[in-house]
């Protein structure tokens, strides 16, 4: 449960279709832009595993801002300023695209115009804030010297203008009301296997099998893609969101630009205040961010929390998200933490590329795209893929035993409602799995999948559930 959970009207799940148009995987944001944009020319089915936007949109802040830590200093330093600014162009085209969609349809999602802060911890973070204003000013940003408007800890601060709030789950419930008549929604389907035939996708779920001509995959981690291309070319970061009653005179957002985030926007009010970010491979690390969020916000703001969780966003190595498109098979994935702009730019370029529209761009989210750091990021991403692996053998969780049945390595938890039996291994790509003390849950360290207490699928890549009956 968090700040954002609003009650949903239960959707009526609509009759499986057999023939259809386009499958989309994926209920987020991401998958409903989509269906948005298609849903006038074509027969659309959308499928989720779980309930619509309950997965990565439910945990997101929800910052609708083209200021992204020091994304642009970096795609300059690994491409060069026009990918730079064609990347700008894309964010700022993204926000206009949410923009109008709300005010078309009168979405009622709580949109609020905030300054956003980009700011310095550190000496070594200064030079790189100073890179990215340079890098912004060149772009024609125009930048704010200032202070944080709050006691928080900062050396060097600007600010821009022109950047956005949402309530993420008004918003797509708002959306998923204008599409439920419009498209077919079927909730708590699981895609199990796709495969090619006579220019059609064949497409077995766990409510049966359907026929279509082309599939949009927008589901966070994309499981079935070529088992090496997503662990390879990403890796999966972890932060924790907390949120607590603070008032202050005028909302903003704000973020640092070290390596360990820690960013700032406000609701109603709350503020909610994330950090300790992680890759999922520091399995240790990750445990010890739960508790450490807690107290930072007792440190730095001094309140009590009201709700904690944490999100999971799949990271690309030069900080742009890709698609890959093949034979109709469409595929988003890496939004780098900033969902809500780059749901909007790619749900486009996706768009257009069915219909056959040219869009500029498309070839800046190519996932064949490549720079100067691609081999080290590749070797890094190996490396630590070992490292989540190794972690899975090596962790000890006093609290589970393991247990043979029927031939099979189980993991068991024991509490008051009794046993809880699940696979020890990860089903994705067999990591170890690693019992979460704090939120019961079975993690994988390796690429992120997570399931419950019972072994049910919460996020993937895994997709199938891990329980096991003696």
């Amino acid at each position: 449960m968090n700040l954002w959970d609003i009650k949903k009207e239960n959707l009526k799940n609509s009759h499986f279709i057999f023939n259809i148009d386009i499958l989309i995987v994926g209920g987020g944001i991401t998958g409903l832009l989509c269906a948005y944009n298609l849903f006038d020319k074509y027969k659309i089915t959308i499928i989720d595993k779980d309930k619509i936007s309950n997965g990565i949109t439910s945990n997101t802040t929800a910052k609708i801002s083209y200021i992204q830590k020091n994304t642009y200093s970096n795609i300059y330093k690994y491409h060069n300023i026009l990918t730079a600014k064609t990347y700008l162009d894309s964010q700022i085209t993204g926000t206009n695209i949410l923009l109008d969609i709300i005010n078309k349809e009168k979405i009622d999602c709580d949109l609020e115009k905030v300054d956003s802060y980009l700011f310095a911890s550190t000496k070594k973070g200064i030079k790189t804030l100073n890179k990215e204003k340079e890098c912004l000013e060149k772009m024609g940003i125009k930048c704010f010297d200032s202070k944080l408007p709050i006691n928080f800890p900062s050396l060097k601060c600007f600010y821009v203008k022109d950047t956005y709030t949402i309530q993420p789950l008004k918003f797509t419930y708002n959306l998923l009301n204008i599409l439920k008549d419009k498209v077919n929604i079927l909730e708590d389907t699981n895609l199990i296997k796709i495969k090619r035939s006579n220019n059609r996708y064949i497409i077995k779920t766990n409510k049966g099998i359907m026929i279509a001509k082309k599939i949009i995959v927008t589901s966070n981690y994309p499981y079935f893609i070529k088992p090496f291309f997503i662990p390879l070319k990403t890796y999966v970061l972890k932060e924790f969101v907390v949120t607590g009653k603070y008032n202050v005179d005028n909302h903003f957002s704000a973020i640092n630009v070290e390596e360990d985030s820690k960013s700032i926007r406000f609701y109603q009010d709350n503020i909610i205040y994330t950090s300790n970010s992680n890759r999922i491979s520091n399995y240790s690390k990750v445990l010890e961010s739960y508790q450490k969020c807690l107290k930072d916000l007792k440190k730095y703001f001094n309140i009590e929390p009201n709700y904690l969780w944490n999100n999971q966003d799949v990271c690309t190595h030069d900080g742009i998200p890709y698609i890959k498109y093949k034979s109709n098979l469409y595929v988003i994935t890496g939004f780098n933490g900033w969902g809500l702009t780059n749901s909007a730019i790619t749900s486009k370029v996706v768009s257009d590329l069915i219909n056959k529209i040219d869009n500029k761009y498309t070839k800046l989210f190519s996932k064949d795209r490549v720079c100067m750091h691609y081999i080290c990021f590749i070797l890094t991403n190996m490396f630590y893929n070992i490292k989540g692996y190794i972690s899975g053998y090596l962790y000890k969780n006093k609290i589970i035993y393991s247990k043979n049945i029927k031939g099979l390595k189980c993991n068991v938890y024991e509490d008051k409602k009794g046993l809880h039996i699940v696979n020890s291994k990860c089903p994705h790509m067999k990591c170890n799995l690693i019992f979460n003390e704090e939120e019961h849950t079975w993690d994988c360290p390796c690429h992120g999948s997570r399931f419950d207490i019972d072994g049910n699928p919460l996020i993937g890549p895994a997709n199938i559930s891990i329980k096991v009956e003696e």
